[in-house]
């Protein structure tokens, strides 16, 4: 299999805020890949021509490396999100690599693509996001907007607060969990054609030098 790279400019910071990129915004999605949820948002992101970042976990890469297969295909970014999901916040480096690094060989092993972005698990950081292996190996991706789409029961109210809050430069943070994903994917039928009208345009986030 022919290899393929994504790559972005080693930093010495942590994307936390919008980046200042014109209209342009940042869809972002955790938790992944999951066949029914991934493969749903796919198909939304294909019918308006739009590409986003999916921060995948090793361990469903594991499971479903067709999915990571597929994405890479439509074209989309591809980030680390962890191999087992469990938060890092007080874990040690070595610990923490340990996570980052299993999902890393899973992304060679299944795709042959090697990521310097990283997402942790629920959005916490700890102190070994100033060991150096960050400056050098990882570019560690926040988000500057948070709608908890995991918490919302309604597509409109998700879509209607994304609507609200969002600016030029934003990373969005969403989920492609099957668990969790039926009214993210409905807000997001409404979402994308809304935000297109408005002149923004979507990128991914291995196109980005931060």
């Amino acid at each position: 299999m022919k290899e393929r790279r994504i790559e972005i400019k080693p930093v010495s910071k942590i994307q936390r805020k919008h980046i200042d990129h014109g209209r342009m915004i940042y869809l972002t999605f955790d938790d992944g890949p999951d066949p029914e949820g991934t493969g749903s948002i796919i198909n939304v992101l294909a019918q308006n021509q739009v590409k986003a970042t999916f921060f995948l976990i090793g361990r469903n890469i594991a499971k479903y490396p067709e999915m990571l297969e597929k994405l890479i295909q439509d074209d989309h970014a591809i980030g680390n999100h962890g191999y087992s999901h469990k938060s890092l916040h007080l874990q040690s480096f070595q610990q923490v690599k340990k996570e980052i690094s299993k999902t890393d060989e899973l992304l060679w092993e299944h795709a042959k693509i090697k990521t310097r972005l990283f997402r942790p698990p629920y959005l916490r950081l700890g102190l070994w996001v100033f060991n150096p292996f960050f400056r050098s190996e990882k570019q560690v991706i926040m988000a500057s907007l948070n709608p908890k789409d995991f918490k919302s029961n309604d597509p409109h109210t998700l879509s209607d607060y994304i609507l609200k809050k969002i600016k030029p430069g934003d990373i969005v943070v969403l989920h492609d969990r099957s668990d969790m994903v039926k009214n993210t994917i409905q807000a997001l039928k409404t979402l994308i054609p809304e935000l297109l009208n408005r002149g923004y345009k979507f990128g991914k986030l291995d196109q980005i030098e931060f």
